[in-house]
């Protein structure tokens, strides 16, 4: 079978192969601070969560229906992006990733999605992981809720299982922290909570014929709340209504993803990045999904 025809199965998507925009710089240098200087106070990581908020606003249409209109071709990282975050890949060099950055307006509110950080079987809220996805906490579990504590750690044992089992499932251990940010911290005022998670993967991990494989991988995440009080269109109106701005009901969310997989399959890094892009979008559907129900 034509290798082309079984990715883009496995994507789901016929716009699967087609590229993501590139992003602008000034949504790159929002995106770097925010994992870079994931370990700020509050004080010094306010100003660049705020402005990775507006960047997502300004360059994407967050409120489209059509996937790839979300999604932007971020900049690369290098190792020095990930020196903080450890047991990491050895001899892994994060500049040999493929990237995607993908934004998400869900309709339910922040508080309502916090807690979904505790729960230990993620199965629910992981399609590609729908057999095995055990969380299990390092610190923050008794406090994380309600901004009780400033932050939350956490390890993965997880599968990831692909569609139509195309690609044999690879089990991996990932990492994952997550922590409150009081975006008016270096304003003053009434604190304005947010939340970001970063989240990367211990070593390589293979599938068990030894032909497909993840050899490393990193996140950053972020939910801010559409409360009316962060970044709202002035003088320069938005370029469509599927833009938006913190005027909205809801949660608006950023996944950014950086992987570097060796498979079989193909070594195509379009299909390759719409096979991620639409993995990312079943995610964000599912946390929805789970809300909706509970």
């Amino acid at each position: 079978m034509n290798t082309r025809l079984l990715l883009l199965g496995l994507g789901g998507v016929a716009g699967a192969c087609r590229p993501s925009s590139p992003a602008p710089a000034s949504f790159d240098e929002a995106v770097r601070a925010a994992l870079t200087s994931y370990d700020a106070d509050d004080v010094t990581y306010a100003p660049i969560a705020r402005a990775l908020e507006a960047q997502i606003y300004q360059s994407v249409p967050s409120q489209a229906s059509d996937t790839l209109a979300r999604s932007l071709d971020p900049a690369g990282l290098t190792a020095d992006d990930v020196v903080a975050m450890s047991p990491r890949p050895e001899g892994a060099d994060p500049s040999a990733c493929l990237d995607v950055s993908l934004a998400w307006a869900s309709p339910y509110d922040l508080g309502r999605h916090a807690p979904l950080a505790l729960i230990a079987d993620q199965t629910p809220l992981e399609p590609s992981s729908p057999d095995h996805y055990d969380r299990t906490f390092l610190e923050g579990e008794d406090c994380w809720d309600r901004q009780g504590c400033p932050t939350l750690r956490t390890v993965q044992d997880l599968t990831k299982v692909y569609t139509g089992n195309i690609i044999p499932p690879i089990t991996y251990r990932m990492y994952k922290d997550f922590r409150w940010v009081d975006l008016n911290a270096d304003l003053g005022g009434e604190p304005r909570w947010a939340y970001l998670a970063r989240s990367w993967s211990e070593d390589a991990a293979y599938s068990e014929n030894g032909r497909n494989g993840i050899l490393q991988s990193w996140t950053i995440e972020a939910w801010f709340p559409r409360d009316g009080a962060g970044f709202v269109w002035g003088e320069v109106p938005a370029p469509s209504e599927e833009h938006g701005d913190s005027t909205g009901a809801g949660t608006l969310r950023l996944l950014t993803l950086w992987t570097e997989t060796d498979l079989a399959l193909t070594e195509d890094p379009e299909l390759q990045v719409g096979t991620m892009r639409w993995g990312m979008e079943q995610n964000m559907k599912a946390h929805d999904a789970w809300l909706s129900e509970n």
